[in-house]
């Protein structure tokens, strides 16, 4: 018996937010400083994926919360890569593949990217994802109609999820390369004497805004001194740095999640240092503490919700991320004393951005080294679960 989709279901669904994709998830809250609280009740990765139908979403205590720790960046690729053929779909009219593709696992709350912009999002890992999707037949869809009396808005649909998850890879491969360029060039910038050089354009510009300020009120003589100044920012700089010019919405809401995840993976980076070294120096027990209390806040800001249509920092401006602000606000923290010992924030900057290009360049080398190998576990999957198959139908014949 073919499954029944109503027009008006399937625009319901998409019009959903994505808090009501899933239960229990909390809604949208505001912290200090206008911060969204981090996602929180999102089912953590399962290795089984048979098991998650058997949990209860209605017992919270089976639902084990999400946060920083579960990032993987493959993960976070496959994510992407739903959203991106999700889009894809929705644009071709492909309403139920759509539909379907989100609903795969319980993941409508990620729709085509639109309400669910996050670092956070998978229930499942890359694998156990597209190796189950590989292993489901055919299902036929009966799309009917809002009016029921209209016989002729009836029709069949069928989706392949071979062939969804075939679409899935490809889109995977594509995201892949652009996010080793991304990565790589991210750690470009995160370098000291790409920092340095930056400084300088800043500094230039910001002395030729005020002259230009001083010497008149006519707008049209500042704005192309402050257009140029705002090409200084970090995506800016990430776009215009690239081999073939891509800037797309889509690709630049990629970059925003790369740049977060790279920050989040430098603070826990630093953090292990710290609390390494913190057994035998007192200076890094006490910039632990400092460090600790510090990004606490940031790193669920770097793990929330946004929308698409803005980069979801705190301070609402167009061309700063996340990360910017975060780095923005060390550096202009004063020296401090901590048990006697003085703490100074933009050093801890300085070594904050060493840690991060390190791991740009780390997971650019993962995505080139390991991406096509986690695909070929999927496919070996497939293939030896093709063997059984027709071992068994000829051993019942």
């Amino acid at each position: 018996m073919p499954k029944m989709f109503t027009a008006a279901a399937v625009c319901l669904l998409f019009l959903a937010p994505p808090q009501a994709a899933f239960s229990p998830l909390v809604l949208r809250t505001r912290a200090f400083h206008g911060q969204r609280a981090s996602p929180l009740n999102v089912l953590r990765d399962v290795t089984d994926t048979r098991s998650i139908s058997e949990m209860n979403p209605d017992d919270e205590s089976a639902l084990p919360v999400m946060d920083h720790r579960d990032l993987d960046i493959f993960d976070l690729l496959l994510q992407r890569s739903i959203q991106g053929l999700c889009q894809q779909k929705q644009a071709a009219g492909e309403t139920v593949k759509a539909l379907w593709l989100t609903r795969f696992f319980n993941h409508t709350h990620l729709d085509s990217g639109k309400e669910w912009h996050s670092v956070l999002g998978m229930r499942v890992h890359f694998t156990d994802y597209l190796r189950e999707m590989f292993r489901l037949p055919g299902h036929d869809f009966m799309v009917v109609d809002e009016d029921p009396q209209e016989i002729q808005g009836v029709k069949m649909e069928t989706v392949e999820p071979a062939i969804v998850a075939q679409s899935l890879v490809e889109v995977v491969n594509q995201l892949s390369q652009q996010w080793i360029e991304d990565l790589e060039l991210f750690a470009d910038h995160d370098s000291l004497a790409t920092r340095k050089r930056m400084t300088r354009v800043r500094k230039y510009l910001r002395t030729k805004l005020v002259a230009a300020n001083a010497e008149s009120t006519d707008w049209r003589h500042i704005k192309p001194t402050i257009a140029a100044y705002d090409r200084t920012s970090s995506l800016f700089l990430l776009e215009s740095s690239r081999k073939t010019a891509d800037a797309s919405a889509l690709r630049r809401w990629n970059a925003d999640l790369l740049q977060k995840t790279t920050t989040l993976l430098a603070l826990k980076s630093l953090l292990k240092e710290m609390s390494q070294g913190a057994m035998k120096d007192p200076q890094f027990a006490r910039e632990l503490i400092w460090l600790d209390d510090f990004s606490r806040p940031w790193l669920a800001e770097l793990t929330s919700i946004s929308t698409a249509d803005t980069l979801g920092n705190p301070s609402g401006d167009p061309e700063k991320t996340v990360a910017d602000e975060m780095f923005q606000a060390m550096s202009l923290r004063p020296p401090s004393i901590v048990s006697e010992t003085l703490v100074d924030p933009p050093g801890i900057a300085e070594r904050l951005y060493g840690h991060r290009e390190t791991i740009a360049l780390s997971l650019a080398e993962e995505l080139r080294n390991n991406t096509a190998a986690k695909l070929a576990d999927v496919y070996r999957d497939r293939l030896e679960r093709s063997y059984q198959l027709e071992f068994q139908t000829s051993e019942s014949s």
